[in-house]
């Protein structure tokens, strides 16, 4: 994963790298009363430890909002990312304890591609938090992946090293915008989004019968290049006879000039040595 911090140009709430992608989350920031995303998790899988879980309430490019912070981490705020260890009483919110797992600052917030080979793949927000008990700051990243889902529902919350932890959301958001929604469904339903190594940007590759950006139109866009192609062809090819017709009809007219100055040429001539001939039989009588 190669980050890229904060190389977002004109994107508010996301990253844009040249025009191979571009990702736009101002949508999922949560402000004043609305509740902010949250998620109990930990148990990797296909361990044989069972791993503990955790509570992680989180916010996308702000911090978590007021209605979401829990009562044990009232003086922990403001936060991005708080992980919540629910170690006591079921009932008594109070022993809890909180630890900050993320800020929202240019210093502790970063973007990156969640796959340099594969732009469309993804997009990865970081936050640092707070150090362990070792002096390990805590990070937190929050894995756009790509995915045609409208929801946007936090799929699993692991801790994969020491002080390192995962959260995906598979969503819309995590799709280039280069990808359209149409119809509610991402490419239209009729294609998957993926990056084109050969024009060096993401696109939706759209299933056979279908093509355009959002993969809406239906026939193949071979099919309409071609009858295209077929109709410029045919216009050429009477632009072709009626040059050459109207060729031929110029050559037609200039011969008929030619044959009508000929025809005159000879009956002036015939004229003149009609005139000739009757002068010597006169001055012979």
């Amino acid at each position: 994963m190669t980050v890229v911090n904060c190389a977002m140009a004109d994107v508010m709430c996301g990253l844009q790298v040249g025009k191979s992608a571009t990702y736009e989350l101002s949508d999922l920031h949560r402000t004043g009363s609305e509740g902010s995303y949250v998620i109990t998790d930990g148990d990797l899988p296909c361990t044989p430890e069972v791993e503990h879980n955790f509570t992680w309430i989180f916010n996308v490019c702000g911090d978590v909002t007021a209605p979401s912070v829990p009562t044990a981490c009232a003086n922990d705020v403001p936060a991005s990312v708080l992980q919540v260890n629910k170690v006591g009483t079921v009932h008594d919110l109070t022993d809890d304890m909180c630890y900050v797992a993320g800020r929202h600052s240019p210093y502790d917030e970063s973007w990156a591609l969640l796959d340099s080979d594969d732009p469309a793949a993804g997009v990865v927000l970081s936050y640092l938090g707070d150090e362990c008990l070792d002096g390990t700051p805590r990070l937190t990243e929050l894995i756009f992946t790509c995915a045609d889902r409208s929801s946007v529902n936090p799929t699993t919350a692991y801790e994969v090293s020491h002080c390192h932890y995962t959260v995906t959301i598979p969503s819309w958001y995590g799709c280039p915008t280069q990808c359209p929604i149409s119809g509610r469904k991402l490419c239209g339903g009729k294609g998957h989004c993926k990056y084109d190594t050969d024009a060096q940007t993401s696109r939706c590759f759209c299933d056979n019968g279908y093509w355009g950006d959002d993969c809406s139109q239906q026939g193949s866009a071979h099919s309409s290049s071609s009858s295209s192609h077929k109709a410029s062809t045919a216009v050429t090819v009477i632009i072709i006879i009626l040059f050459v017709v109207s060729l031929a009809l110029m050559v037609t007219v200039f011969v008929m000039i030619r044959q009508v100055k000929a025809y005159k040429a000879d009956a002036s001539n015939y004229l003149a040595l009609q005139g000739g001939d009757d002068e010597t039989t006169t001055a012979g009588v």
